[in-house]
């Protein structure tokens, strides 16, 4: 994982670009993240590391509990109830982390002008909150058309754009004989 290690120290927007398969990468991301300081984590989906990132957390401190109340979620399904979270999140200077960010906007019972217009919005309150504090955006590859439309409004407004891809699990033979 080539990622810098002040991703919740630096102000602006970090957008990562991320495989769909990386969901073990990026729960060790978020263990390491809240290792250092409280995190707000909103879900653009339905995945959110639950056991296993206490698991991760317990492994890598002593004091996994106090680590773990410094943990706050939100799971957004719909564009807007993204946009809500967003626009209601006031500077009490914890970094962010937004998992699936482009997920709510793949909705095919909303038309697509009303997805690039709520996309737009996001992205303004993205860059009011990254005014304030580190904001870290994960955008999943999903293989979705419109998908690249989506991706390069976003990264018109990140700082930083980073690539994250999962890492191939070796297999090993055992030999019988």
């Amino acid at each position: 994982m080539n990622l810098p290690n002040d991703l919740t120290h630096s102000r602006g927007i970090n957008l990562i670009r991320a495989a769909k398969s990386a969901h073990n990468i990026l729960t060790d991301l978020i263990a390491s993240l809240l290792i250092k300081g409280p995190l707000f984590v909103i879900a653009g989906s339905d995945w959110l590391p639950g056991l296993e990132l206490a698991r991760t957390i317990h492994r890598n401190t002593t004091d996994a509990k106090r680590v773990l109340n410094g943990l706050y979620t939100i799971r957004t399904s719909t564009c807007y109830e993204l946009f809500d979270s967003l626009a209601s999140r006031r500077s009490n200077g914890e970094a962010i982390f937004v998992l699936d960010f482009l997920y709510p906007f793949y909705d095919a019972n909303i038309p697509a002008p009303i997805h690039f217009f709520k996309l737009s919005q996001c992205c303004r309150e993205l860059q009011r909150l990254a005014f304030y504090r580190p904001v870290t955006v994960i955008a999943t590859d999903t293989g979705v058309e419109s998908s690249d439309d989506f991706v390069s409004v976003l990264t018109s407004v990140a700082d930083r754009t980073f690539s994250l891809e999962s890492e191939l699990e070796t297999v090993k033979q055992i030999i019988l004989f």
